[in-house]
């Protein structure tokens, strides 16, 4: 049958595509937008894949870099290690150990809370403040580490740690402001109920870095005292 083109239902039809376009055209916009407002994010989750890929195309047995990547000469450069730190003076080990990890596994269920946290962390605190909380907490997980713990170590957990650390430390503080009532106390609460079982599983599950966890949880609640200070000190002051 033919379709009248000067019919309403040809009219609705011409029209289809124009707002199938116009709605992706919205739906690029936005994702474009995002990108802009949480580079940050962006950039470690990125640079996390990326690490990891360089790290299974440089193993020894490609057939197993699923599973193991520790003998990568990548992960044997950037991990972890005691002896490298300490009497080499390899020093940017401290950093790079965040974005290293030693299987397929670990590496996503690391990204996985970094595209839990690191987004909403950005969007609350800035992009710089997250940036660098992000790497501060996973240095200072390393250093941790090193003093606790002899072992070769790899893993974003740290900075993760360091994370939750910050947000627990900043809800505190806004709710010791507001009240013990208030709806920050309960973020609070809820935040340290989840990192205290995270900890926890470091206690049960063999082969965790327990002292890093420690190690970026703490400093990660510093950064959050420091956050918070800095912004009740340039925040603009009501007139009485």
């Amino acid at each position: 049958a033919c379709v009248d083109l000067a019919s309403p239902n040809s009219k609705t039809m011409a029209s289809a595509p124009q707002q199938t376009h116009i709605t992706a055209r919205e739906l690029h916009a936005r994702a474009a937008h995002q990108l802009r407002h949480l580079r940050a994010s962006t950039c470690i989750v990125a640079t996390t894949i990326g690490t990891y890929a360089m790290q299974a195309l440089t193993s020894p047995n490609l057939r197993t870099a699923i599973w193991d990547v520790s003998s990568s000469p990548v992960t044997q450069l950037l991990c972890k290690s005691n002896k490298a730190i300490l009497r080499n003076g390899q020093w940017h080990r401290v950093v790079t150990c965040a974005f290293v990890h030693t299987s397929l596994p670990h590496m996503l269920m690391n990204v996985y809370g970094m595209l839990r946290l690191c987004p909403y962390m950005e969007r609350r605190h800035g992009t710089p403040t997250m940036a660098l909380t992000y790497v501060a907490t996973g240095a200072a997980a390393t250093l941790a580490s090193v003093c606790f713990c002899r072992a070769p170590a790899a893993g974003a957990s740290g900075a993760l740690f360091g994370l939750l650390g910050m947000e627990c430390a900043s809800e505190a503080l806004a709710a010791r402001r507001h009240g013990a009532g208030h709806e920050h106390a309960e973020h609070a609460m809820a935040i340290a109920r989840v990192t205290g079982f995270a900890l926890a599983l470091g206690l049960v599950i063999p082969g965790l870095d327990n002292a890093g966890h420690v190690g970026g949880t703490v400093s990660g609640a510093l950064c959050g005292w420091v956050a918070d200070a800095t912004a009740q000190r340039t925040a603009p002051r009501k007139l009485s």
